[in-house]
Formats: structure tokens, sequence, C-alpha cells
């Protein structure tokens, strides 16, 4: 059977007399998916412009939140039943390749798990058709300017003076990630400034249909990075130290191992499989 209606569409149940489980399209939330493909495809508008034009349009998310994640968004626009060819088994789950230089958001800072999901190669997806929201040459052409505008990301960032911290600060308050943010040249008055300021997510009101979920202060790029690499220094200074806490984390991840692989998602799917061989094929 089919489940998870994604955003424009609605979930209708396997019928009394037979009829396999379906999703038909919802008007209001379909004319969204296809303005923002519309947006993205045929203006060439960025993620963060999508979400700005659905803030202020008013537009809803799917559980009637006035602002849109980025991520969200980005999910929507990868989407392939948006061309009517919804796909199950679209992530897989395997073993930790590499650590996490920083925590994600709400998650321990020792992985309980592990392993991690990522997403699997399309030649693998079991595709299910539904009914068609978008053409697929818009679908193709929304995915080369995301491609694109990755590409345009990347040189900025390429071009940016790298900070020592980028990527590894996380705010206290709410857990978002801080930032580089170079001093405009309205604050810098005219003065050269070599420095720039590490800045919370979270203060970000355009990311938040434009209200800020963080009030914690930003921090001077150049005053943080000294106090932390003095730290580090110092820490050097204490093999001891060191050794005691690698061992200390390598001992968690060995007792979650130990635990048992959690095979929960793995359940899910196997369920929906074995259901999909009375009523039809199931989409993750």
């Amino acid at each position: 059977m089919l489940s998870g209606a994604p955003y424009g569409y609605r979930y209708i149940r396997r019928q009394l007399d037979g009829t396999p489980a379906h999703y038909v399209i919802e008007l209001p939330q379909a004319a969204t998916v296809k303005a923002m493909f519309q947006w993205v495809g045929l203006e060439r508008l960025s993620i963060g412009e999508v979400v700005r034009r659905l803030a202020e349009a008013g537009t809803e998310t799917a559980s009637g939140k006035p602002f849109w994640d980025r991520s969200v968004v980005w999910g929507i626009l990868r989407n392939p039943a948006y061309m009517g060819r919804a796909a199950f088994g679209k992530t897989q789950v395997r073993d930790h390749l590499h650590v996490r230089v920083r925590a994600q958001r709400h998650s321990a800072d020792v992985p309980r798990k592990p392993y991690s999901t990522i997403r699997a190669d399309p030649q693998q997806w079991i595709e299910i058709p539904v009914p068609a929201i978008i053409s697929e040459a818009l679908f193709h052409t929304v995915q080369g300017q995301l491609a694109e505008n990755r590409k345009r990301a990347r040189q900025r960032r390429d071009n940016a003076p790298l900070r020592l911290l980028q990527g590894l600060t996380v705010c206290g308050q709410c857990r978002y990630a801080y930032y580089a943010k170079k001093v405009s040249k309205a604050a810098a008055k005219g003065h050269q400034r070599d420095y720039a300021y590490y800045r919370c997510v979270g203060t970000d009101a355009y990311r938040f249909g434009g209200e800020r979920i963080c009030d914690n202060l930003q921090v001077r790029t150049d005053k943080l990075d000294d106090l932390v690499w003095q730290q580090v220094v110092e820490l050097l200074r204490q093999p001891d130290r060191l050794r005691g806490e690698y061992e200390r984390r390598l001992d968690v991840l060995e007792r979650n191992e130990k635990n048992g692989f959690d095979t929960t998602s793995l359940d899910k799917q196997r369920l929906q499989l074995e259901k999909g061989g009375s009523s039809g094929k199931s989409v993750g």
C-alpha cells in the first residue's frame, strides 16, 4: 500500500471493495508545489528566495507553520513523486564512515546508533506511478538549477576567508550552528576590518518566518579563535587527559554496538513490503 503522502497529495486508504491505496492531488497545495518548481526552474531562484516568497504570500506548511524550513523546500524539489513517480527505498543505512565535526542539532554528542542513513542510488529505487503535478521536463530542469546553485555557493565559500571554528561552533542556547559573517560596509564605517563575527543561525529572523528563535550574542572571530587555540595548545600538553577522553568515547561506541543493531526502521520496511504483496507496493 501507499503511505506517507508528500505535500501536495492526500493519502486514500485501501477500500473494502479491493480498490488499492492511492494518492489524490490536493489542489491548493499542488499549486504551491508547482509554483516552487517554476520559481527555481524558470526564474532560477535560490531556495532561500523561494522561502522568502512563501513567507510573503502567507503560505503555510503542511503542519500549519507560517514559515518554511529550507530543508523542507529542498526535499520537495528533489522528490520525483511530483513528476508522477513516487519511490520506495530512497534511503539506506550504513555504518558510520567518518566522525562528524559536531553533533547534529538535538542529537547526542556521541551517536547512540552505530549507523547512519544515506540517500540510495536512484537506480535502486522502486518507482510507483502517482498523479503528476509537474512535467518531467520541469523536474529535471530544477535538478540542474539546484546543482548550479550548489556550485555557485561552493565558489562563494572558496573565495571567502576560512575561520578556525567555521562549522564547528554550536549555540549553547538553541543548539543551531554558528557561522562566520563578515562585517558589513555600513558597520565598518569606512575602516578596514580583518575580522568577522560568529553568528547563531537561530538569530536570523529571515530563516524562521521573520521571527528569530534565539537571542544569543554574536562573537568576534579573532577573539574566539585565539581563546580556543590557546585551550587546544594547553590540552596538547596533557597527553594523559587526551588519551582518557579518547578511551571514554571509544567505550561508549563499543557499548552501543553491543546493544545490537536497531532494526526498527528495517522492520517497518519489511511490513510495508509484505502488505504490498497483497494490496500493492509501498512508498518509503
